[in-house]
């Protein structure tokens, strides 16, 4: 009675049978049997109830009596029901039985296989409660062969609801001589319940199922499966299985999984296409079961994707469409937009695209390379001059691209020959004129033309970095910043008032303009200021000068060529020791205009100063590029 309203209660209660050591219990004593009324097992069952622990039930196991006959079951309880780690351990292997529990009927024969160890036996027995062994050895046969052991056990005809234990034990062998065998003390190794109880057999199976089913809420939990979860913690429910906290991992994964469709329906209101497909992936990944929702938000993210390519190809750029579309390829309906006739519209479009850029990269490259070939204007007007008096039309040789295309179609020494080989008759007055007019412009330009060569061509170092200069890394503040405490006015000033200081030689110059000052940033603004007040770009010296290696002839020569002015401001920094070198690129000038692709070379100074790399605008040191745009200014204005 009282099981049964513990089980009621849904408390696990089991009663069992045993033997007591009352409290007249003497050393020796065998027959326990009078004194079992004073043995008591006492215990309790606690639950959770408003967040606090408390006791609902106390309870008492009392043996009163135990049968004389009544022998232990199994005989080896430490080992349970079932193949384990004991049978491992004794070189048992592959059984035919891993469960402890066998379903049987009165008079049933049954077999259990194993692989042995070689050097292992096996023995073989059957307990009952009230039965000895000895009544059972006929019962039990163990048959062997090689590492295969077979152990039959045929129950009792007589037994109408028999239940067994069926104990194997393991002796090890010990070989000696072919004729001398040792056999070590047997030790218990396996047991098996052989049963006809229905009820039992119940609840075994439905213990298995049970584990079974935690097994499978777990497993739904951590792969966040929301269908999975949804079937498996249908039958825990049914099953009337209690367990808190895995009732309430079940009670917060599906709060999350409501949250997800709720989000996935205020983004589908809300036309999101970032967040909405967000959710959607959401949903899809964790199986819910909401499947009229996830349609329609495949069918709202789908129109957003149509839109979003649609404004993309009315905006017919290659790089907003080409990033469009792998958007749309990524989303949780990509595959299935691929297939829609605007996806593919699209992808015509995007074709187009490239092979215009395609195009325009090669025509950019193409004019690139003709700009890096193109000579300096005086050698242009000597090619021009000798095309002219071959015979061709100066208007079609009035660019540079024009006349690099007539060199394309005849080499150098081909061209030497039909000018040293022209027959005079062939000439005309209009033509030789013209001519000379293009050799005049030319005309005593040869000699400054080598000069500014031989200077382009010698400091290749100062576009490299020495070994003892800090690795190139942009600053960390703003010029701003670096200039707010500064006053330059006297540095300014005496900068300006050494315009005459030697120029035979760099050192000499720069140690004449620095040697007072203690900082780099100093230095570096006295050198800018000097450089500034020689006005480069108005210089007037003609003639070559003497060494090319010194400032007088850079200062000379740069009025012609203003990329020797970068290499003379950092010959002057490195003199000074202030590290610097030369980078070149590309600049857009003042008259650039949005589209322009003959954008001209140029080359920055970029010097180390106060613990950072700075670019240093040195052009504005010179004069040079305003005197030449307010040429350009003055001819567009007022044209003679």
């Amino acid at each position: 009675m009282f099981a049964k309203m513990c089980r009621a209660a849904r408390i696990p209660c089991l009663l069992v049978n045993g033997k007591a050591k009352g409290g007249s219990y003497q050393p020796g004593d065998v027959d326990n049997e009078t004194d079992s009324a004073d043995e008591v097992i006492s215990g309790q069952t606690s639950g959770d109830h408003g967040g606090k622990t408390a006791r609902l039930v106390a309870f008492q196991i009392v043996c009163d009596h135990v049968p004389l006959e009544t022998l232990p079951f199994p005989s080896y309880p430490e080992n349970g029901f079932g193949f384990g780690e004991a049978a491992v351990a004794a070189g048992l292997s592959e059984p035919s039985h891993t469960e402890g529990f066998v379903p049987v009927k009165s008079g049933d024969k049954i077999s259990i296989h194993f692989k042995v160890s070689i050097d292992s036996a096996i023995l073989a027995r059957l307990v009952h409660s009230t039965r000895t062994p000895e009544q059972l050895r006929a019962n039990v046969i163990v048959e062997r062969e090689d590492d295969n052991a077979t152990v039959i056990a045929t129950l009792p005809a007589d037994d109408p609801e028999p239940e067994y234990s069926l104990e194997v034990d393991s002796v090890k062998i010990i070989k000696e001589t072919d004729e001398s065998i040792t056999e070590l003390p047997s030790y218990h190794v396996l047991n098996y319940l052989l049963t006809s109880d229905k009820a039992l057999s119940a609840v075994i199976t439905d213990k298995k199922k049970i584990l079974q089913w935690y097994e499978d809420v777990w497993s739904s939990i951590i792969n966040n499966d929301s269908g999975r979860l949804e079937e498996v913690a249908s039958k825990v429910e049914t099953a009337c299985i209690t367990n808190p906290m895995l009732e309430k991992r079940i009670r917060t994964k599906k709060t999350g999984y409501r949250r997800m469709v709720q989000e996935l329906l205020d983004c589908k209101r809300e036309m999101n296409f970032e967040r909405l497909n967000r959710a959607l992936s959401r949903c899809i990944a964790a199986n819910l079961q909401k499947k009229d929702d996830i349609e329609e938000g495949k069918k709202v993210l789908m129109y957003l994707c149509q839109k979003e390519v649609e404004k993309a190809v009315k905006g017919n750029k290659l790089e907003e469409l080409n990033a469009c579309m792998n958007k749309i390829k990524h989303t949780c309906v990509g595959e299935a937009a691929q297939q829609k006739a605007w996806f593919k519209e699209a992808e015509k479009v995007l074709s187009k695209l490239e092979v215009g850029q395609q195009a325009m990269t090669q025509s950019l490259r193409t004019k690139d390379d003709v700009n890096v070939r193109k000579p300096p204007d005086h050698v242009m007007d000597v090619i021009v001059a000798a095309f002219i008096l071959l015979g061709e039309s100066e208007d079609e040789l009035d660019t540079w691209e024009k006349v690099d295309a007539k060199l394309r179609k005849t080499n150098e020494e081909q061209l030497l020959n039909q000018v040293s080989n022209l027959n005079n008759s062939s000439l005309t007055r209009e033509r030789v004129d013209l001519a000379k007019r293009k050799m005049e412009q030319a005309g005593g330009t040869f000699a400054e033309y080598r000069t500014i060569e031989t200077l382009k061509k010698q400091d290749k170092e100062l576009w490299e970095l020495e070994d003892w200069y800090p690795p190139l890394c942009p600053p960390e503040t703003l010029k701003e910043d670096l200039l707010r405490d500064v006053d330059f006015t006297e540095v300014e000033k005496d900068a300006r008032a050494k315009l005459d200081s030697p120029k035979d030689s760099f050192d000499e110059l720069v140690q004449h303009l620095t040697s007072h000052l203690s900082s780099d940033l100093h230095k570096l603004r006295a050198i800018f200021v000097w450089m500034k007040a020689q006005n480069i770009g108005f210089r007037q010296e003609t003639g070559s000068c003497g060494d090319n290696n010194s400032p007088e002839c850079y200062l000379q020569e740069a009025s012609k060529d203003d990329s020797l002015i970068g290499k003379m401001f950092a010959k002057m920094c490195r003199a000074a020791r202030i590290p610097c070198v030369l980078v070149d690129g590309k600049a857009k000038c003042t008259t650039y205009e949005p589209g322009d692709v003959d954008i001209a070379q140029n080359t920055w100074a970029v010097v180390y100063v106060a613990n950072s790399w700075r670019f240093n605008l040195y052009i504005q040191a010179s004069e040079l590029k305003a005197r030449r745009f307010n040429t350009r200014l003055a001819q567009q204005t007022f044209p003679s």
